[in-house]
């Protein structure tokens, strides 16, 4: 079992063999429009964490290098230790360069000409963005105590002149590197017009200053011919990475748009195909096939099963799909064999934990009883009513029931519902009493009582793992 899912294999001949999210279209669509585009764009990805985006980029990186695209990966997180984007941004040109592309004869020495020329450029840009002002003081050039009104006049005209002179130097030295990097692009393709397409993935992960200043890098200093970037975001996260930096007030989408030519959301998979993606990837029948017997009596299939009914009576959505698995799976890591898990219930509870939390912390407190905690479900949605009304939301009731129950209570219950019902009348809550009553009645023989317990324990264990 894995924590989180498996990096996905990218076979060279078909990228999208092991995609089980059936996005080969998509990429084949992206792949057409790049194919038709003459300018240089910046392209955003845009889906929540967890659906897949890194994965996406990946398969669709080598469909465009099967397709003769000349193409990079950057990975924004990896490198947000270092101070400055500029460097990371270049360095990784550097390393993929070298790694990826294999020339020989003429055209790899140009390579390495305008690869080394973009780098020596880049460093100028980096030393000329330092203030003036700053190099002087640090340098110990002057004792700021000592200096009188008329040499702080001198000294700010000095500073304005050089200042206006290193503007006009870092002008031509983003021409300069635009245009060295456009000659860099053009030696990196075949035979073809295609632009080298520049990858770069989990922007959104990192520190909100350094995401911003890749963004910016991007934009001022890698916005040239046969160049596009196509960037893997989280949107709604880098827009708090950017209120984070410029505050709360800042219209952040207007910001995010000056930096974004083009943005396309990745269509959201199927529930249920995701859902037997997460499944495949974490190896989750794996390891509940190999599970002690004595705490999955009901086996790996009907386990799943049991979540996958559930999640969709829920209406999860895709992360919450991935967090009820892993919480199932770490539930079942730390139990111990002298408790049972009961898969339902515990599906049940996993879920409510995430979807319905607060439903669930006054379950767990007993602040309500299993009766009026169905009521309050009732509630929430129509997906829920359904739920509460069918064959396996009774299970869950009478499960529950039984559980919370001492003494005589599940038999006082079962008079009760007994006494209630007209046979005569069959409406819904007659129903619904029915198929509850069928449920207490077997469950009430050997349901090991007070056992909701330990599962209650066990999930707000696994929720500290988050």
């Amino acid at each position: 079992m894995k924590h989180r899912s498996n990096i996905i294999d990218v076979p060279v001949e078909k990228p999208f063999k092991y995609d089980e999210l059936g996005r080969e279209y998509t990429a084949e669509k992206l792949t057409t429009f790049l194919k038709n585009t003459d300018e240089p764009i910046v392209l955003s990805i845009n889906a929540e964490w967890g659906q897949g985006k890194t994965t996406f980029i990946k398969m669709w990186r080598q469909m465009l290098n099967n397709e003769g695209f000349p193409s990079l990966y950057y990975s924004a997180w990896e490198n947000d230790f270092n101070n400055d984007a500029l460097v990371t941004i270049i360095g990784e040109i550097e390393n993929e360069v070298e790694n990826i592309f294999k020339v020989d004869g003429k055209k790899s020495k140009q390579i390495k000409q305008h690869l080394n020329k973009t780098k020596d450029i880049g460093g100028e840009i980096l030393s000329n963005s330092l203030p003036f002002l700053i190099k002087i003081l640090t340098s110990g050039l002057i004792d700021s105590e000592k200096i009188n009104s008329d040499e702080i006049g001198n000294l700010a005209k000095n500073i304005a002149q050089e200042q206006i002179k290193k503007y006009q130097q870092s002008k031509n030295q983003v021409t300069a590197f635009k245009e060295t990097l456009t000659k860099l692009a053009q030696d990196l393709k075949p035979d073809n017009d295609l632009p080298l397409v520049i990858f770069v993935d989990e922007l959104d992960r990192c520190r909100p200053s350094f995401a911003l200043e890749v963004l910016e890098r991007i934009k001022h200093l890698f916005s040239t011919p046969n160049v596009i970037f196509v960037l893997a975001i989280d949107k709604s996260q880098l827009l708090e990475s950017i209120k984070t930096v410029y505050g709360q007030n800042l219209n952040s989408s207007g910001y995010l748009k000056r930096f974004i030519d083009l943005e396309f959301v990745l269509p959201v998979p199927d529930i249920s195909r995701f859902s037997k993606a997460i499944i495949k990837t974490m190896g989750v029948k794996e390891y509940l096939s190999n599970t002690d017997s004595d705490l999955n009596r009901s086996g790996a299939n009907d386990v799943i099963k049991n979540l996958l009914d559930l999640v969709d009576y829920f209406e999860c959505t895709l992360r919450e799909v991935e967090k009820s698995f892993s919480k199932l799976i770490y539930t079942y890591k730390v139990s111990t064999r002298d408790h049972d898990l009961y898969p339902i219930p515990l599906s049940f509870l996993i879920l409510l934990n995430i979807k319905y939390n607060e439903l669930y912390e006054l379950y767990r407190s007993e602040k309500v009883n299993t009766d009026q905690l169905f009521n309050k479900m009732a509630d929430k949605s129509e997906k829920m009513k359904e739920l509460i009304h069918s064959e396996v939301g009774a299970r869950i009731w009478a499960e529950l029931f039984v559980a919370n129950s001492q003494g005589n209570a599940v038999e006082s219950k079962m008079k009760e519902i007994s006494n209630s019902v007209d046979s005569d009348n069959p409406s819904e809550k007659n129903k619904l009493d029915l198929k509850r009553l069928g449920h207490l009645e077997y469950y009430r023989t050997y349901l090991g009582r007070r056992y909701i317990k330990y599962i209650f324990q066990n999930i707000e264990l696994v929720s500290s793992f988050e």
